[in-house]
């Protein structure tokens, strides 16, 4: 959803959650499911890739979101664990200040 402020087109960001848990340093080749399997002692997740706009292939890093804070708070632990041979840096997702990113230009 897109809403028009002034002569800007804002574009609303995602928001974390409480339950959302930063990956990085993951593997290129890796999937959202292989993500969520890695999980899977931790409880139920769903795993989001985060993609790079103009290559089109992922940028090594995601969030996954827990069905409770227990569970998010579990999967923190997994910190420094490998998957695909890197030693993954998971921690609490921190949202972004402010609620839209800007779009558009002034012309």
């Amino acid at each position: 959803m897109f809403r028009a402020v002034g002569a800007a087109l804002m574009r609303p960001c995602f928001v974390l959650l409480a339950k959302d848990v930063y990956v990085g340093n993951l593997p290129y080749r890796v999937t959202e499911a292989e993500v969520e399997k890695f999980f899977a002692s931790c409880g139920k997740c769903t795993f989001r890739m985060i993609i790079d706009r103009d290559l089109q292939r992922p940028k090594g890093f995601g969030f996954a979101t827990f069905e409770d804070d227990a569970a998010a708070d579990k999967a923190v632990l997994l910190n420094g664990k490998e998957l695909g041979g890197r030693a993954l840096r998971i921690n609490l997702a921190q949202g972004r200040q402010g609620g839209f990113s800007g779009g558009g230009g002034t012309g």
